[in-house]
């Protein structure tokens, strides 16, 4: 079952998803354009970012240690705010923009979590997913959504990285900051 965990914990970490639900959102909606620079600002650069931080710390991947989250939360953040600032003007692709600004806000709203205490990152980009499937598809897409949220708490807490509770946390801040950011782009 560990290894099951982790391959979820790998598939479903917050870059991969947020990679998936662009390239969705581009087929279904057409907007193509604003594909290669919303992978590049949400996707590419963050996980690049974060990589090379935990080597440079000499930490795992995922960063587990709280203190080390830090800068690569606020780097993502401002990655995903310029992406969806460049996205929306240069493609008018409103919806990829909110996606975006929705990762910026459960970045900095993460960020200000791990100050005092560690919520998962990676309930908080499926969250994130579940709600933009939402807006894009409906309800098939959001109920798959749904199931890898479930799938990837399951994974980090059986891996040992994070508590029920910390799984908990990353969801609703993923949710809130997902509707929040659709609420300022779709209203």
């Amino acid at each position: 079952m560990r290894r099951l965990a982790l391959a979820v914990s790998l598939v479903l970490q917050p870059s991969l998803v947020a990679a998936a639900l662009y390239i969705a959102s581009a087929k279904i909606m057409g907007e193509w354009l604003g594909l290669p620079l919303a992978l590049m600002f949400s996707s590419f650069l963050p996980l690049a970012f974060a990589i090379s931080w935990a080597r440079l710390n000499g930490a795992p991947w995922d960063l587990p240690s709280r203190g080390l989250r830090g800068t690569p939360l606020l780097f993502a953040s401002a990655s995903n705010l310029v992406g969806a600032f460049v996205v929306y003007f240069l493609s008018s692709a409103r919806y990829v923009s909110a996606i975006m600004t929705g990762y910026g806000i459960g970045g900095l709203m993460a960020y200000v979590a791990s100050k005092r205490w560690k919520v998962s990152i990676h309930a908080l980009g499926v969250a994130e997913a579940v709600v933009g499937f939402y807006y894009l598809a409906g309800a098939p897409l959001t109920l798959m959504a749904g199931l890898a949220t479930l799938m990837v708490g399951w994974a980090r807490v059986k891996l040992g990285k994070h508590t029920v509770l910390q799984v908990a946390m990353g969801t609703v801040l993923g949710a809130l900051s997902a509707f929040t950011a659709f609420r300022i782009f779709l209203a």
